[in-house]
């Protein structure tokens, strides 16, 4: 064709698969612009059809007029499947799987496919099935979670294909049979513990080992004193072929109980035997509350309860208190301590109209626990007025009192009109 004043850089050659994808045109190669012919690489058992575009400095051309249809001869598949698994859906199958080769992949008419499989270290000679317009194939009568060697080979008409690879599969999983042993429990502190136990058989898993499952519960506390709630059992998973775990979060001076399932994709196995432990005392919660009442010019009472948990013996209470200035500013801390069956004190010797911060915790064995705080003022000193009586003018109101702070001290006016003419 005519170059159009630019000179052709190159041949673009395409094809197009009549037998597997007709209507799509695919670059082949491209040849100088120099050369009138090319010796192309092709596919067995492909109808090939062929066009050229020419490429000059602007760009390419428009396609040639295709080529008359030509079939390359068949041979044998130069490649196998990829993407060979197997994994089993029950626990007596295994399922194997691949990605089968597109029609310009088969090299020949009559594709099809030789499944091998047998039991890894136990049996020496292969299974083997040909498997026809299909990607999987379900060998039964397995035993459970056990290893299997696997290959898949294509062939056609003409012969197979290469020797394949060997993949590793297993069959299906079922629940664990066994429950770990020798669970023990040490305890770390009065919220911590470690927990051991001797993991199970790998034979007796029946599948993929994920972990041990860990659960607990607050049976109920030591001291006796606290209303029991029905406590919902816990748990935490130890990923891993793994034989400790640490069990944080425990309420102190309290009796757990636990037990121990191994655990795999299929579900849980049996638990280990109960077990039940303590943990020692710790330091209590806050008291439940922190009243003030009965305020006066220079006392205040005050009142609490118990904590709602004591996590131990309670051995008392410490109150610290100090003043609060008008600019907020703290005076000095004063303390008292008091024993456990006290819930109840009365301050004296206190300013008035003065504002008091107060600070109260639980103590046990183990220390004090975390305050409750409230404020509250003292009364206010009110003065007393007596008005003045004169004589022979006869009773007058009682005296009454009269707070300085609210007193007027403004004078009273009133209003009269003028007697005449303003010069």
């Amino acid at each position: 064709g005519d170059e159009h004043n630019s000179p052709i850089q190159s041949f673009l050659i395409q094809y197009e698969d009549l037998l597997h994808q007709p209507g799509v045109w695919v670059n082949l190669t491209e040849v100088p612009g120099s050369s009138i012919t090319a010796q192309l690489l092709l596919s067995p058992y492909v109808y090939y059809s062929f066009r050229v575009q020419a490429r000059n400095q602007v760009g390419y051309s428009q396609p040639s007029d295709s080529s008359a249809k030509y079939l390359t001869n068949p041979a044998p598949p130069d490649e196998n499947p990829s993407n060979v698994q197997g994994v089993g859906t029950k626990p007596d199958n295994l399922v194997i799987t691949w990605t089968p080769l597109t029609g310009f992949q088969s090299n020949g008419p009559g594709l099809k496919y030789k499944v091998h499989w047998r039991q890894k270290d136990v049996e020496k000679d292969w299974s083997s099935v040909n498997v026809t317009n299909s990607s999987h194939f379900i060998v039964t009568g397995t035993q459970t979670y056990v290893p299997y060697e696997i290959k898949v080979q294509a062939f056609n008409d003409y012969n197979h294909g290469p020797e394949p690879e060997v993949v590793i599969g297993y069959s299906g999983e079922d629940v664990p049979l066994s429950a770990p042993d020798d669970v023990q429990v040490k305890v770390h502190n009065s919220t911590l513990a470690e927990v051991h136990w001797e993991p199970v058989p790998t034979q007796s898993v029946r599948g993929k080992l994920q972990g041990y499952k860990l659960y607990y519960r607050r049976e109920r506390g030591l001291h006796g004193t606290e209303e029991e709630f029905d406590q919902q059992e816990q748990h935490l998973t130890f990923n891993g072929n793994r034989s400790e775990g640490m069990l944080p979060g425990l309420q102190p001076y309290s009796v757990y109980s636990l037990y121990i399932k191994v655990l795999n994709s299929k579900g849980e196995g049996p638990p280990s035997p109960i077990l039940t432990f303590e943990t020692p005392e710790g330091v209590p919660g806050p008291p439940s509350f922190l009243r003030v009442i009965n305020p006066g010019l220079n006392s205040l009472t005050l009142n609490w309860g118990p904590p709602v948990n004591n996590n131990g013996r309670l051995t008392g209470y410490t109150l610290n208190f100090q003043p609060v200035n008008t600019t907020n500013k703290l005076g000095p801390l004063r303390k008292f301590s008091f024993k456990a069956n006290e819930t109840t004190f009365t301050l004296s010797s206190l300013n008035s109209s003065v504002l008091y911060k107060f600070y109260l915790s639980a103590t046990t064995v183990r220390g004090p626990g975390p305050n409750i705080t409230e404020e509250a003022y003292t009364a206010m000193d009110i003065a007393f007025i007596q008005p003045t009586v004169e004589t022979d003018k006869g009773p007058t109101e009682p005296p009454h009192q009269t707070p300085p702070i609210t007193q007027s001290l403004q004078p009273t006016f009133h209003k009269v009109p003028p007697v005449g003419p303003v010069f």
